[in-house]
């Protein structure tokens, strides 16, 4: 397989950690209403503390085969059953990504092409990336995250006079209640696939730089989404957002 540098990990965290919330902002905002945004911002700071602390000890181990990884720590029969739930994971990760992308590309954009052939496609140019090996898919991510912000960072510049900071007082109205815990949870699971990065790490040359490289692409992520959910409440405000 193709070996791959540290600076690919940025493009790989943002194409795996954009997506979830920019598809699913009202699942926070249902809890955390206008102080979503802190929600986000606690749960940025767990992903951060969880990333260091866990690409620590694989550098620490210089171990970087997750196979290995549950096997050594839970035995090989519990370990093995660990690993295969990780897969399925990636695969249920993979079906809902197409899907989603899918429906609301037809949902939005082209209403006359039924939501299968656009899933077809998909999974057709998909499937012709993987073949071709890991350097064709990391150059596809890198394209696609490049084209992504772009139309993030146009849609903000457009929809900057619609916004009005009004919507985002008073903070913690409410306090850091029930709602605002499920809210912080919720934000914390749609950071769940920076897991994904992990079986990458091992086709990574100067491993010694992954922490620093993995940080700037999370980073990254973090005051986008931040920024994003911003946005949506102070454009809309909570009720409209939903």
């Amino acid at each position: 397989m193709d070996k791959l540098n540290s600076r690919h990990l940025i493009f790989i965290i943002l194409g795996t950690c954009i997506v979830s919330y920019k598809t699913y902002p009202n699942i926070i905002v249902q809890c955390g209403r206008r102080d979503s945004w802190i929600a986000v911002s606690i749960a940025s700071i767990f992903l951060i503390l969880y990333a260091i602390y866990t690409l620590r000890i694989f550098i620490k181990t210089k171990c970087y085969d997750l196979y290995n990884i549950y096997t050594s720590a839970l035995g090989k029969n519990l370990g093995s059953i660990f690993y295969i739930l990780f897969i399925f994971t990636l695969f249920l990760t993979l079906v809902e990504s197409a899907s989603v992308e899918a429906n609301s590309m037809h949902q939005n954009m082209i209403l006359e092409t039924p939501t299968w052939f656009i899933l077809l496609l998909f999974i057709i140019t998909t499937a012709y990336c993987v073949k071709k090996g890991l350097r064709p898919l990391i150059i596809t991510t890198i394209a696609g995250m490049f084209f992504v912000m772009l139309a993030g960072t146009n849609l903000g510049i457009l929809t900057q006079k619609y916004k009005d900071n009004k919507y985002l007082y008073p903070i913690l109205q409410w306090g850091f209640d029930k709602n605002m815990i499920i809210a912080t949870l919720r934000s914390l699971a749609l950071y769940g696939p920076i897991s994904i990065l992990f079986p990458y790490l091992n086709n990574i040359v100067d491993k010694h730089r992954i922490i620093k490289t993995s940080l700037v692409g999370i980073l990254i992520v973090v005051q986008m989404q931040i920024y994003s959910l911003i946005g949506v409440v102070t454009t809309f405000g909570y009720k409209k957002a939903l």
